[in-house]
């Protein structure tokens, strides 16, 4: 698969489109890059920083970060490092997918081995890239994802890493839903791909930037989001 090239910037650095009678909202930011940021979260002082929402799965609640506590391997600022093995639990599917940007283009992964390949070329390029649950790929829906297990199908928020009309963008679901829930709005909007991002209460704080210079922040910081590990970040 050819990577996709990515949207050149326009007025907004991130444009939100809002679907009510979907419960949906979507950011569409203007970057020039991507990276994988570990360790601490970017700070609303990084003014080239225009979104940042956590990414992949964190293994276990750590006092101390270590690259091996981010599930699957991955890449960040151009270095391959190696994750935790990230097996189905109570709380999570296992990685089944993954996610690479280097050089000004982007690629979703179906499976775990071209997600392997694809983050040693991020690597080889100084890119970056992620392993995590997919859901829609090449515009169809996956199997083997959480809406086949109902243990995971419960009433929550919710966001994709996704691209719909050519674009890469990050959606929410406004109000909380069951998954199945979400998925369904979403596929009206005609996905050509679509990658889980972790969630959960400390997971889902996020921000982005205004035209202005002014940051919004989407979901307050909580308790747990000291253990948060990794972070999918947007540069203007």
């Amino acid at each position: 698969m050819i990577p996709v090239a990515c949207t050149p910037p326009s007025v907004e650095d991130v444009e939100i489109t809002i679907h009510d009678s979907l419960n949906l909202r979507v950011y569409t930011p203007s970057f020039s890059r991507l990276d994988l940021r570990c360790a601490r979260m970017p700070s609303i002082e990084e003014r080239d920083v225009i979104f940042v929402a956590e990414a992949a799965f964190t293994e276990a609640l750590l006092d101390t970060f270590a690259h091996t506590n981010i599930d699957g391997n991955h890449v960040s600022g151009g270095v391959w490092y190696e994750g935790a093995s990230c097996p189905e639990t109570h709380v999570r599917i296992g990685n089944t997918g993954g996610f690479v940007w280097y050089e000004g283009s982007y690629q979703f992964f179906g499976d775990t081995l071209s997600a392997e390949r694809g983050l040693l070329e991020a690597s080889k390029h100084g890119g970056m890239g992620f392993m995590q649950e997919i859901i829609i790929h090449r515009g169809r829906y996956m199997s083997n994802t959480r809406t086949e297990n109902p243990r995971f199908n419960r009433t929550e928020n919710y966001r994709l890493l996704a691209e719909l009309d050519g674009r890469l963008c990050i959606v929410e679901n406004i109000e909380p839903s069951l998954f199945s829930e979400f998925l369904t709005a979403f596929q009206r909007l005609n996905p050509t791909e679509a990658l889980y991002l972790d969630m959960g209460e400390g997971w889902n704080h996020s921000w982005y930037r205004l035209s202005s210079g002014a940051t919004e922040e989407i979901y307050p910081a909580a308790s747990k989001s000291r253990y948060c590990t990794n972070w999918l970040t947007f540069y203007k």
